[in-house]
């Protein structure tokens, strides 16, 4: 990555559209933030018409993505399908990628690369499952909780895939897909795991944007 916004001409909005009534201001906002900083806003919003169906307006938007020296991410972008799609094309592309947040850009040195001991180091701080636990062969009940927390945050917070996750715990794709599966059961009738995942939940939003 550059790591600085020196060469940066072009900056790509990403945040929530859909189903997001506050879409419009928030993406005028970072449009004129970006345009004050001297660089030129890409706004989905201003790329595809208003009843244009999602996988055509996405096509449209990687397009413009490609073409752009950095991404802007808008607040609420973890909960976007599409936001995350472009989060992840921009770390393999190496687009530099921006948080958006208090009216002031922040710069993303390290993005994806640091996401999986990030969140192994929130399950330790929280819950006492240390990252050799994580990645050990053991079955104990704690630890297997706790890796399904990891499975789960990975996927839903920073967009990993399947292989990612394996390749971080060192397990099959099959038992990452059992991890999510199960997680997902537990979140809805398992109040103790529930406070666990809160807890880990909760430290993340602590120290990252």
């Amino acid at each position: 990555m550059k790591q600085n916004m020196n060469n940066i001409k072009r900056i790509y909005l990403s945040g929530p559209i859909t189903f997001e009534p506050n879409a419009h201001q928030t993406f005028a906002a970072a449009e004129t933030l970006v345009r004050e900083i001297g660089c030129e806003p890409v706004n989905p919003l201003r790329i595809n018409p208003p009843d244009v169906d999602w996988n055509t307006a996405m096509r449209n938007d990687i397009r413009a993505l490609v073409d752009c020296d950095a991404i802007l991410m808008l607040p609420g972008w973890r909960k976007s399908r599409g936001s995350i799609i472009e989060y992840n094309l921009a770390i393999n592309l190496d687009i530099d990628v921006y948080f958006f947040t208090s009216s002031k850009i922040i710069i993303d040195h390290n993005a994806k690369v640091n996401m999986p001991e990030i969140i192994a180091d929130a399950i330790n701080k929280t819950i006492g499952v240390h990252t050799s636990q994580l990645q050990s062969k053991t079955r104990k009940r704690e630890i297997v909780e706790a890796r399904i927390i990891f499975s789960l945050l990975m996927r839903q917070k920073g967009g990993f895939t399947l292989e990612d996750i394996g390749n971080f715990l060192g397990l099959k794709h099959c038992t990452i897909v059992y991890h999510l599966r199960v997680g997902t059961d537990l979140l809805a009738y398992n109040s103790h795991f529930t406070e666990k995942y809160n807890k880990v939940c909760n430290y993340l939003k602590e120290i990252t944007i």
